[in-house]
């Protein structure tokens, strides 16, 4: 089982859309 490389591919796709959702927000309210 790869279960770890699936992890790392999805937290390396996920974590820049989290962050830039995260910045998004941040300019918006700010």
């Amino acid at each position: 089982m790869e279960v770890r490389r699936v992890m790392d591919t999805v937290f390396a796709i996920l974590t820049p859309s989290v962050l830039r959702h995260f910045f998004t927000l941040s300019f918006v309210y700010d």
